[in-house]
């Protein structure tokens, strides 16, 4: 396992703790994943509305949901391709004139650390981005964000 806090572990946590859809792709993403997408084989009414959505698809009725192209404990078969979105986990970044909100999923096994590093040191590369707004980090289970969404949902 590596010690560098910016790899991933690839633990599979994140691809196994969707709510309500999986991960959003751009058009050009959702091009270079549709023939991985058409060889799960999927119902042509759920694979068109993967396709409307351009989402990953998932498995699973009720969330917990899984990410479909997660193979056994923690193997993305799409690893050396996957989604933008997949690469910066368990960071989202909210960018506003005056501040920069980075929130991390402490879903992630690395995201309590990523969340003290930001804080307190963070790269020069993201010092530069920032500039003179202000930096907020909000550590956070996107995954119960999301379930509590869904309990309100529900009633």
């Amino acid at each position: 396992m590596s010690t560098d806090i910016w790899e991933c572990r690839r633990t599979g946590q994140c691809c196994r703790l969707f709510v309500f859809t999986g991960v959003q792709v751009s058009e050009a993403e959702w091009e270079l994943l549709e023939k991985d997408i058409k060889l799960l084989k999927l119902p042509k009414e759920e694979f068109k509305k993967y396709e409307s959505q351009r989402t990953l698809p998932l498995i699973g009725n009720k969330p917990p949901k899984r990410c479909a192209f997660l193979k056994g404990e923690n193997i993305c078969t799409i690893y050396q391709k996957r989604p933008k979105r997949c690469r910066e986990y368990p960071i989202m970044v909210q960018k506003y004139r005056d501040s920069i909100v980075f929130h991390i999923s402490d879903d992630c096994p690395r995201g309590e650390d990523l969340s003290k590093i930001i804080q307190t040191n963070p790269p020069q590369k993201l010092k530069k981005n920032i500039g003179n707004r202000k930096l907020k980090v909000v550590l956070e289970s996107f995954f119960e964000k999301s379930m509590q969404a869904y309990c309100d949902e529900e009633g």
